[in-house]
């Protein structure tokens, strides 16, 4: 029981960093600016899923904190590499928004800029060295 317990707050504790990094709440900031701007262009958007474009913005922050909180190499490449796509996913999504005038340049710049912080940070991750991964794992 003491084992289990223990595990737990260790990765609690690593939770609880994770939200302290800027990544995480560059991705929490974007979930949220995704949700109002989506919400206000329901309305009149035919062409665009918004619901696709919600799931992959919730789906950001929670592979970068599972990305966090595992302690094997190939499951935090993985949970990286998941981010990767779901930043890929949103980008074409909002792009195929912009192009079709369901949303303007001016609406999109912040959210662009957010995404273009957390693709970087995830890329530099999922090229580092085994060891260097293990080291940001670890800490």
């Amino acid at each position: 029981m003491a084992k289990t317990s223990a595990t737990k707050t260790d990765r609690m504790k690593a939770i609880s960093a994770f939200r302290e990094l800027d990544v995480s709440q560059a991705a929490m900031c974007l979930a949220a600016e995704i949700y109002v701007l989506t919400h206000v262009a329901q309305g009149r958007s035919h062409c665009i899923p918004m619901d696709g474009i919600r799931r992959a913005a919730d789906a950001l922050p929670v592979a970068l904190t599972r990305g966090q909180v595992v302690r094997s190499l190939r499951e935090f490449s993985y949970h990286i590499s998941t981010a990767r796509v779901h930043v890929a996913e949103l980008e074409g999504l909002l792009m195929l928004g912009e192009e079709r005038g369901d949303f303007t340049p001016e609406q999109l710049r912040h959210i662009f800029s957010l995404m273009r912080y957390i693709k970087n940070y995830c890329s530099a991750l999922y090229m580092m060295e085994p060891q260097q991964r293990n080291a940001q794992i670890a800490s």
